[in-house]
């Protein structure tokens, strides 16, 4: 999403949710958004600062406002409206999101660019850590792919399902309610054919 990423000729200290940070990057962020009529635009915002090391784009109402889009936010709705139309911006627990919309090119790239780990992650749907993959990969498990390592790199999709996800609903004890009240996370697969045979 970013184009002429160029470095900056001294780091630019901003306070993050984390505390201060030293900004070493700076680029022109390239959204392509779907707005309210479902039409597809581009909205370029330039000069935006790049840390290689974060896990999310965060956009600033300012660097929006900038290209010339009003950006609102209230109870009834909260949109960015500008030269391309109006965009519904998506709630997740406090924070909003823009309707970016990921090409077949950037997908592209970002599955070429995986590792074996992370592309083996992806194939088992997210569901799989890769302390675990490691144990499958070592036992010999079909359809898992051998020598595979324990990485400590984070996924962004399981970093965000994980900061949105609602709590599970408690176990049943058997004391306060009847048997049949059970929680269940885990599907019996053995029987399903997967796509490759297996």
């Amino acid at each position: 999403m970013l184009v002429n990423v160029r470095r900056l000729s001294e780091p630019k200290m901003v306070m993050g949710l984390t505390g201060p940070q030293a900004i070493k990057f700076t680029g022109d962020l390239c959204l392509e958004m779907l707005n309210t009529t479902c039409k597809s635009s581009k909205i370029v915002v330039k000069d935006v600062y790049y840390d290689p090391s974060l896990q999310y784009n965060l956009v600033s109402v300012t660097d929006i406002s900038r290209t010339g889009y009003v950006t609102t936010l209230s109870t009834a709705s909260n949109q960015v409206t500008g030269p391309a139309g109006t965009f519904d911006l998506i709630k997740t627990c406090g924070v909003y999101a823009l309707p970016v919309v990921s090409g077949r090119a950037l997908g592209a790239f970002g599955v070429s660019n995986m590792t074996e780990e992370e592309l083996m992650h992806l194939r088992m749907n997210h569901c799989v850590s890769y302390a675990k993959m490691q144990v499958l990969s070592k036992s010999g498990a079909r359809g898992v792919n051998p020598q595979l390592k324990c990485t400590k790199r984070q996924c962004n999709i399981c970093v965000h399902a994980n900061i949105t996800r609602h709590p599970a609903p408690p176990a049943s004890t058997g004391q306060t309610t009847t048997v049949r009240d059970m929680s269940f996370d885990l599907f019996d697969m053995s029987k399903i054919t997967t796509i490759g045979g297996n």
